[in-house]
C-alpha cells in the first residue's frame, strides 16, 4: 500500500457576518447622527442696510426663564425704563410697537443660559412679521 501524503490546508475564516456586522453598526450610526443633529433656526439679523455699530440701540430684550423677558427701553438721556413680562405675543407685540415708534430703533436680543429656543424663535417670528426694527442677535 501506497502511503499518500495529505497537503497541509491553512483554515479559512468566513469574513461574511463580519462584514454584516459592520454595515449594521455604520449604518446604526449615521442614522443616529442624524436623529441628534442640532435644530438650527435661520435669524433675519436686519430688516434693511447695514447696521452701523455706533448707530444707538433703542431697546433691549433680555430672554429669561419659564417663559419671560426682560425689556430695557432707552431715552436720550442716557436712563431707560425696564419692564419684566412673559413672552406671550400680545406682550411681545406691544413691547414691539412701542420700540417701532422711535426713529430708525435697533433692538438688541440677548438669551440667558435659563431661556428655552421657544423665547427666541417667538421674538425673532414676531420681529419678522414686524419689518420696521433692526436686530442683532447678541450672545
Amino acid at each position: 500500500m501506497r502511503a499518500t501524503r495529505q497537503r497541509y490546508k491553512l483554515p479559512q475564516i468566513d469574513m461574511t457576518p463580519f462584514v454584516c456586522v459592520a454595515l449594521v453598526l455604520i449604518t446604526f450610526f449615521v442614522w443616529m447622527k442624524q436623529l441628534q443633529r442640532d435644530k438650527i433656526i435661520s435669524v433675519y439679523a436686519q430688516t434693511r442696510g447695514k447696521v452701523d455699530y455706533r448707530q444707538p440701540v433703542t431697546a433691549s430684550l433680555v430672554l429669561l426663564d419659564s417663559d419671560r423677558i426682560g425689556f430695557w427701553q432707552f431715552r436720550a438721556g442716557g436712563d431707560g425704563d425696564y419692564v419684566e413680562t412673559h413672552c406671550a405675543m400680545p406682550e411681545l407685540r406691544a413691547i414691539l410697537r412701542r420700540v417701532a415708534l422711535s426713529v430708525n430703533p435697533v433692538l438688541i436680543i440677548q438669551p440667558t443660559a435659563q431661556s428655552r429656543i421657544k423665547n427666541l424663535v417667538t421674538v425673532v417670528d414676531a420681529l419678522q412679521r414686524n419689518r420696521r426694527i433692526t436686530y442683532m442677535l447678541v450672545f
